[in-house]
């Protein structure tokens, strides 16, 4: 079975908080992720997070660099660092947004498929 591609944004702040949002969907409702979303057949993952933020967030980011790719259930999840360009974040698709530090990401309830990228940022040096 083919895996749904899915990007998610990793954007840091001036003071190394991560962008988090909430999330307002049925299944996942009040869930907590890194934004982001399903890639098109015409793009690259690179073009989809860039779209995907400006869809749900209306920010423009410049993609860095992929930092973790693997499979959760049915999705081939992708995380990719992104700069962000914009001042303003208009919340399009979610609940709530948040800028987090990594030693308060156990307060909040994320979607299970980044709890592996969660554990590889508390590990990296």
């Amino acid at each position: 079975m083919k895996k749904i591609k899915v990007v998610c944004g990793v954007i840091m702040n001036s003071e190394n908080n991560y962008l988090i949002t909430q999330r307002g969907d049925f299944n996942n409702f009040q869930k907590w992720e890194f934004p982001g979303g399903k890639v098109e057949s015409t793009e690259n993952i690179f073009q989809s997070i860039k779209r995907e933020l400006k869809e749900e967030l209306n920010i423009e980011v410049a993609p860095v660099k992929k930092l973790l790719e693997y499979d959760y259930k049915e999705y081939n999840l992708s995380f990719i660092e992104c700069t962000l360009h914009s001042k303003t974040i208009v919340l399009n698709e979610h609940l709530n947004y948040k800028w987090v530090c990594i030693e308060d990401f156990n307060n909040f309830e994320f979607l299970e498929g980044d709890n592996l990228f969660i554990n590889f940022l508390k590990t990296k040096p």
